[in-house]
């Protein structure tokens, strides 16, 4: 500091460069859609081998194995049991989750990029969606995996500031 009556006050600050360098939209996007995608079809991989753990014996056949699988998909989406609630529960985690690292790599344009992946997202869920639920219940669904994306994005963006 001066002791310079006549010269504005000066003092040294130091730089935070984690927050000064730009977020990339882009990366946001991909790295929170691989984990969210890749984190529900891990989830549901691992529920469905847990699945059919309950059912194995030794002399089951593939044909066995693919009934199995085919009730073991019809029940997860007929929300009537516990199985269809937990397949719920991790899907929405990781959007969560994937709303959070969105918003770490974009960070200024965290918004945007949420918004962006969450739009991405829920078109690909409108499309493969369709043959499993009704028209109704997957817009629910789809407006709780925009929902549970942008607060993923929002958590993170509250650790910032």
């Amino acid at each position: 500091m001066t002791e310079n009556p006549y010269n504005s006050p000066g003092s040294e600050v130091e730089s935070d460069s984690e927050s000064q360098r730009p977020g990339s939209l882009w990366k946001g996007i991909l790295f929170g859609g691989l984990l969210d995608l890749g984190g529900s079809i891990a989830a549901g991989t691992i529920m469905l081998i847990i699945y059919m753990l309950q059912v194995w014996s030794p002399e089951m056949t593939p044909e066995y194995l693919e009934q199995v699988a085919n009730q073991y998909t019809k029940e997860i989406t007929s929300f009537s049991n516990i199985w269809s609630f937990i397949s719920l529960f991790f899907g929405l985690g990781f959007s969560v989750l994937g709303g959070y690292v969105c918003a770490f790599f974009a960070r200024e344009k965290w918004q945007k990029a949420v918004l962006i992946l969450a739009a991405i997202l829920s078109g690909y869920a409108l499309l493969v969606g369709g043959e499993h639920y009704q028209l109704g219940v997957l817009l629910v669904l789809t407006l709780l995996s925009v929902i549970s994306i942008y607060i993923g994005g929002w958590l993170r963006a509250g650790r910032r500031y």
